[in-house]
Parts: C-alpha cells; structure tokens; sequence
C-alpha cells in the first residue's frame, strides 16, 4: 500500500516573499534542493541545489531577496536578477538558522550554541528593466 502525498511529507519549508511573487519549497526527501515558484507566472522561477542539506530559509521582508543556510559558514543569497554566496568571517561559525529583522536592515544568524548579527552591505543588483525596443523609426 503506498503512502499518499501530503503538504506534509512533501513541503518540509515553505514560505511567500514579501511582494507575494514568489514562493519557495523544500521537498524533505531532497534537503540540498530549494525550489522557487513564480506564482504570477504560475512556472518554477529556479531550483537551487545545494551540497548539504538546507537548514533554513528567509524572505528580505523589504524585497525580493532570499537568504538561506546548510550547516556551513555561509550564507546564499537569491533575487529574481541572480544568486550569490556569501562568506561569513567567523572562525568555525556554522550557520543553522537565520531570522530577518523586521525592517529588512539585519539578519540575526545562529549557531548551535551562538549567534550574530548580520547586515547586508551590498547585495545582488535589482532587477534590470525591460531593455525590450519598442520604438520603431519612420523612414
């Protein structure tokens, strides 16, 4: 007999960015995979996979910007434009948890018996406009 499929055995994390746009999974039985969901367009806008296994995730409660950590002393980042990795210099510091402030302007990073703060100096650029060309010249 096999086991049906619940939210629960499938969707281990879930969570909506600020904006409603988009979503991510973590499907439990692929830890190292973190799936984003373009709701407006109703497609998978990326999957990114990982070494280790997917600790924790946030939303930039102030843009679309996702912040997620394994276990490791990094932090990687995710926008609409790109993804980035970002090296925390903290010696033996191993990400397992991360929290947004509520203005977006820090994130509080946790450690199994420590923690520290974190603000984002620069990060990935924002999406570039639409570059299309819409004039036509008369001739």
């Amino acid at each position: 007999m096999e086991t049906p499929l619940t939210l629960q055995n499938v969707a281990g994390m879930l969570s909506w960015s600020s904006d409603s746009h988009y979503f991510f999974t973590r499907n439990d039985n692929m830890p190292t995979a973190l799936w984003i969901w373009d709701i407006c367009r109703l497609e998978l806008a990326a999957v990114l996979v990982q070494k280790d296994p997917i600790r924790g995730a946030a939303w930039d409660p102030t843009c679309t910007r996702l912040v997620l950590c394994t276990e490791s002393p990094h932090l990687y980042m995710w926008t609409p434009s790109g993804a980035c990795c970002v090296n925390i210099p903290l010696l033996n510091f191993l990400i397992v948890d991360l929290k947004w402030s509520s203005n977006g302007s820090c994130l509080l990073l946790k450690e199994r018996e420590s923690f520290c703060c974190a603000t984002i100096i620069s990060a990935l650029p924002e999406e570039e406009p639409d570059q299309s060309d819409d004039t036509s010249e008369d001739e």
